[in-house]
């Protein structure tokens, strides 16, 4: 898991000590497929801060507690700030009608798929 990963200028180095990278540096364009454009976080630490939050009912302050445990180094503010990404995330991925259309066929939900759903 990258959640160990520390921000030094725009290379990042992990610091865990069973990391087969620990120490090494890596730049941002290199983990293109890990994190989202322009994002000094990775997923990992996104969707932990989401399952924290909403799946063990964490507040802010115990969120951030356990990335220091983990190694993260972070002010309390970047922790809302991943956590409005993990929301922001969970929205696009709700709304996509693709996946919405493909839920409801399963469900046999004729009215809104004839709806919206026919046109796809």
């Amino acid at each position: 898991m990258r959640s160990h990963a520390v921000n030094a200028s725009s290379v990042y180095r992990c610091h865990n000590q069973t990391c087969s990278r620990i120490h090494q540096p890596t730049r941002p364009e290199e983990e293109g497929g890990w994190a989202l454009p322009h994002g000094e976080f990775g997923l990992d630490v996104i969707v932990l801060v989401g399952t924290l939050r909403y799946q063990q009912q964490r507040s802010i302050p115990q969120i951030h507690e356990e990335l220091s445990k983990r190694g993260l180094q972070v002010a309390e503010r970047t922790v809302t700030d991943q956590l409005y990404r993990y929301e922001e995330l969970l929205a696009l991925h709700l709304a996509d009608e693709k996946r919405l259309c493909e839920r409801l066929k399963e469900q046999k939900q004729e009215s809104w798929r004839s709806m919206s759903c026919s046109q796809m």
